[in-house]
């Protein structure tokens, strides 16, 4: 089955989609921003770079990154995360809160979301998404399930 959305979209309620979760945008950076990767962060956290990680991470708080992020692993994260670049996730991302993410997003697995979620630029996913609230998405998303 393969699912695809060009242009502006905007949907109320509970939805499942095939895909990961809403993981168009910046990998899954719906949430708190740099939760990929091994560590566990309360605060607020600005990042510039390159961050490569495996594993686990939970965050709390405010994320901000710029630059490349690339996850293997576990990511769980809670509250505000505001992403610039490229993001690759591999594995299952639960996120908890309001996400704006710019760019592109590549996401493999399970993806779980509730609350808003805004994005901009191009993302592809695979698997299975369920997701809960408002999604708002510009440009264009494409998903598909095997």
């Amino acid at each position: 089955m393969v699912w695809a959305f060009y242009g502006v979209g905007i949907s109320y309620g509970v939805g499942i989609s095939y895909g990961v979760a809403i993981s168009y945008g910046v990998g899954i950076s719906y949430g708190v921003g740099i939760s990929y990767g091994v560590g566990i962060s309360y605060g607020v956290g600005i990042s510039y770079g390159v961050g490569i990680s495996y594993g686990v991470g939970i965050s709390y708080g405010v994320g901000i990154s710029y630059g490349v992020g690339i996850s293997y692993g576990v990511g769980i994260s809670y509250g505000v995360g505001i992403s610039y670049g490229v993001g690759i996730s591999y594995g299952v991302g639960i996120s908890y809160g309001v996400g704006i993410s710019y760019g592109v997003g590549i996401s493999y697995g399970v993806g779980i979301s509730y609350g808003v979620g805004i994005s901009y630029g191009v993302g592809i996913s695979y698997g299975v998404g369920i997701s809960y609230g408002v999604g708002i998405s510009y440009g264009y998303i494409s998903s598909c399930r095997k």
